[in-house]
C-alpha cells in the first residue's frame, strides 16, 4: 500500500494516519494532507513570553483556503 500523499510504500511497523476522509499517510505527511486536502481555518502568529498570542496576520475565515478564491472569470484591460 502507498501513501496518498506522496506516493511512496507504507511499511509494516511505521505510524500510519487514516483521515476520516479515508486517506492514509505517513506521519511526516500528514500535516500536508490536511493543509491541502481540507484546507482548515488557522492563524499565523507569535507566542510572547507571558503566553499571549499575537496574530501576524488577520484571521482567516472558515472556507476560505489556504489559497483564496480562483475565479475561471477572463477579464480584459477594459474591465469587461
Amino acid at each position: 500500500m502507498n501513501c496518498s500523499v506522496c506516493g511512496n510504500p507504507i511499511h509494516g511497523g511505521r505510524t500510519v494516519f487514516r483521515c476520516d476522509c479515508g486517506v492514509l499517510a505517513h506521519a511526516q505527511c500528514w500535516s500536508k494532507h490536511i493543509i491541502e486536502s481540507h484546507e482548515p481555518s488557522f492563524t499565523l502568529g507569535t507566542m510572547t513570553r507571558d503566553d499571549e498570542f499575537i496574530p501576524k496576520e488577520p484571521v482567516q475565515e472558515e472556507g476560505e483556503g489556504l489559497f483564496g478564491e480562483v475565479s475561471d472569470e477572463v477579464s480584459d484591460e477594459d474591465g469587461q
